[in-house]
């Protein structure tokens, strides 16, 4: 009684674009400090290179039921999340690809007007 394993050995054999096509897997993460004040707030991330976008984390330090955020890449919303009490990892398959020079837009909608600290963490990856 036997049987084949066979291993992939090179990431850029997978099929893009259900996988990255780039070698280079990067995390970058972003921290914001939200007022305690009823608001929509609004903050650009601006990308310096081409790559895609794998996945994204997100947490919050305080949770309420009617506080939402929205993350859009060039006017296309690429996340839309009411807050939960556990952190949420968003995978994207296929993966989101984006330009030199585009621009990642954050809106926060804070309903409720409570203070908190809310973290990002982008898994993107691309060419150097």
């Amino acid at each position: 009684m036997g049987f084949d394993a066979r291993f992939v050995v090179d990431i850029l054999k997978f099929p893009w674009p259900l996988f990255t096509k780039y070698k280079n897997v990067y995390s970058q993460g972003v921290r914001i400090e939200i007022p305690p004040l009823k608001q929509t707030l609004e903050y650009d991330i601006v990308l310096e290179k081409y790559g895609d976008i794998n996945q994204i984390v997100f947490s919050q330090s305080g949770y309420k039921d009617l506080d939402k955020v929205e993350l859009k890449l060039n006017n296309t919303t690429i996340l839309s999340l009411f807050t939960k009490e556990v952190p949420q990892i968003k995978k994207y398959r296929p993966t989101i690809q984006f330009n030199s020079g585009d621009t990642l837009k954050l809106y926060v909608y804070n309903e409720t007007g409570t203070s908190k600290s809310l973290k990002l963490d982008f898994t993107i990856s691309f060419s150097d």
